[in-house]
């Protein structure tokens, strides 16, 4: 097998196992490609927002060390969440539409988070230290794909051969971890002002749900949930004073998105809204007009979508969704000039966020300012350099531009990112032809491509030795 510098460090004592920072970032960044070339991502910016900002609230009350947390959404209508190496946390759109206010998805999102302030990945893969940096990764993909299917112990059996460790031995020792994940979750929740009760009513909903399918949701495949559990969560949020904690707009408003997103047919999205706002039946009327404009703009009726959203933002205020939502309506209808106006005054409002600052790129790329729209995307990049949203825009606005290389080494960043490093490689190659005599570029190329092509050798070699 393929062997890389990647050396996991002696993890026999418990209280040494840890991958260096270095280590974890690496495995993580594989973890990730291997991920992307798995899964289906949905890399919606304003969604992903929230999470990073519902992520920091939690870490700074939690138990993790400075540890850099990554939020990623799967596009699944499953009921699942999983964390993996470099504090990458995954989340099913699934697991949104499944939560019935803010506290549960915070418990659910405190929960993975746990997980790797505590160690619980590299305690995982302590006796792997011979395995190479791709095959730890693809290993650790696998065991969260082998989850999609249910059963748990596909991705238990695929660590136990590795490991040398029996299946049943790792079963034990991951509800141990749950264990732990769940009691340093719930002071991460309390701490940070979410009802720790969130994480018991959610856990028991989903078991007493699981009773009416023959499939029960995938987070009980792959976080074991028992009556014992439910009643230790339930003892654990006692010793915590009640709090009726009120879900934030921003909570709703994604909850919202997601539906719109993940529904393949825009028009059972809009009968859906319409349906709940004449009932009067919702936790939000704000986030059920929100999704009735977002259909509405899929729909095409950009007029109609203004009215429920000019509407909103007068009684709700400037919410950077709403004014998002409005200015996204004005590019999507053809005013252009509209649109990259809300967007700077958006921005003005609040700086630096990143949904609007990707959607104003796109907005100046449309209307022929591609100029302004690479120093933004530039200077993006540096804050967000996991995106691969920022480098696909950025590509497009360095060939707008002219400047081919640069187009071609920002499509090779979005190609790296997307899991497809053979893609990177060949956009890299085209690149450094590209740069002619511009040394700079050429150098900066020459470099990220000897990176690539020794990631891309060794992802190959792992495949070659993994074959039968």
């Amino acid at each position: 097998m393929a062997q890389t510098d990647f050396q996991l460090p002696d993890m026999g004592d418990p209280s040494a196992a840890a991958l260096s920072p270095e280590q974890d970032r690496k495995l993580g960044e594989a973890f990730m490609r291997e991920i992307r070339r798995s899964m289906t991502l949905l890399e919606d910016p304003e969604a992903k927002d929230y999470l990073r900002s519902l992520g920091s609230r939690l870490s700074a009350y939690g138990d993790d060390s400075g540890q850099h947390y990554s939020f990623f959404i799967v596009d699944e209508d499953s009921i699942n969440a999983f964390a993996g190496p470099g504090g990458n946390i995954g989340i099913h759109t699934g697991l949104f539409a499944a939560t019935e206010n803010e506290s549960e998805l915070a418990a659910v999102v405190a929960h993975e988070m746990a997980h790797v302030s505590q160690k619980h990945i590299a305690r995982q893969i302590q006796r792997a230290e011979n395995l190479s940096l791709p095959a730890l990764a693809a290993l650790l993909a696998a065991m969260v794909v082998a989850g999609k299917s249910g059963n748990a112990d596909l991705g238990q059996a695929a660590l136990a051969t590795v490991t040398a460790t029996s299946a049943q031995m790792q079963i034990n020792f991951t509800r141990n971890n749950e264990q732990e994940a769940d009691s340093v979750g719930m002071q991460t929740l309390s701490g940070a002002g979410y009802d720790p009760h969130g994480m018991a009513t959610f856990f028991e909903r989903l078991q007493f749900s699981s009773r009416y399918y023959g499939k029960p949701p995938e987070f009980l495949s792959t976080h074991p949930v028992t009556r014992d559990r439910i009643a230790e969560a339930q003892q654990r949020a006692q010793r915590y004073d009640y709090r009726q904690v009120p879900d934030s707009l921003t909570y709703a408003l994604v909850k919202a998105r997601l539906h719109v997103l993940s529904e393949p047919d825009p028009r059972a999205s809009l009968r859906y809204y319409q349906r709940l706002i004449e009932g009067g039946q919702y936790r939000s009327e704000a986030a059920l007009h929100y999704g009735l404009a977002l259909a509405q703009g899929v729909l095409g009726d950009h007029a109609a979508a203004r009215h429920e959203l000019d509407a909103l933002i007068a009684r709700e205020g400037e919410h950077p969704m709403l004014l998002s939502a409005r200015a996204h309506n004005e590019l999507e209808a053809g005013n252009l000039a509209d649109a990259t106006r809300l967007y700077r005054e958006a921005l003005k409002v609040y700086p630096g966020n990143s949904a609007l600052t990707l959607q104003y790129a796109e907005a100046l790329i449309r209307a022929g300012d591609a100029e302004k729209a690479r120093e933004l995307l530039r200077s993006h990049s540096r804050e967000h350099p996991e995106e691969p949203e920022v480098f696909r825009l950025l590509a497009r606005a360095h060939a707008e531009l002219g400047e081919q290389a640069r187009a071609y080494q920002a499509q090779a960043e979005y190609y790296f990112l997307s899991g497809d490093v053979l893609g990177a490689v060949q956009q890299l190659k085209v690149a450094r032809q590209k740069a002619g005599n511009d040394f700079y570029t050429a150098s900066s190329v020459e470099a990220r491509l000897a990176e690539l092509e020794k990631i891309a050798k060794e992802e190959k070699e792992d495949r070659r030795d993994r074959e039968p």
